[in-house]
């Protein structure tokens, strides 16, 4: 099954990859796109705590990884490597856990 997607593509041409694994066990889900990559200041920026933010774009980076940070503990949340004109990698980790039924309830 394909799945399109349009984010990050402002000419609506590119691929992107999703990978779901277990690391050391964590999971670790990865999404890597082949776009234009995020300019290596805005990238340094994206994570700031206090970065007054300017134009569009990683608001929802940084409100998602304080989320996971906040439920699992600094080890856990979200890492972005960028090579402008290679594409972004963004790596999302989260701790495994079991749940039985009755967790679900």
């Amino acid at each position: 099954m394909k799945t399109f997607f349009f984010h990050a593509f402002t000419d609506g041409q590119g691929n992107i990859v999703m990978k779901i694994a277990e690391d050391q066990g964590d999971l670790l889900l990865t999404l890597r796109d082949d776009g234009a990559g995020i300019p290596e200041d805005k990238l340094e920026r994206l994570f700031r705590s206090g970065e007054r933010r300017s134009g569009r774009g990683g608001l929802g980076l940084r409100n998602a990884d304080q989320k996971f940070k906040l439920h699992f503990g600094p080890l856990y949340g979200l890492t972005v490597r960028s090579v402008k004109g290679e594409g972004t990698t963004i790596a999302i980790r989260w701790p495994k856990r079991e749940e039985s039924a009755d967790d679900c309830k």
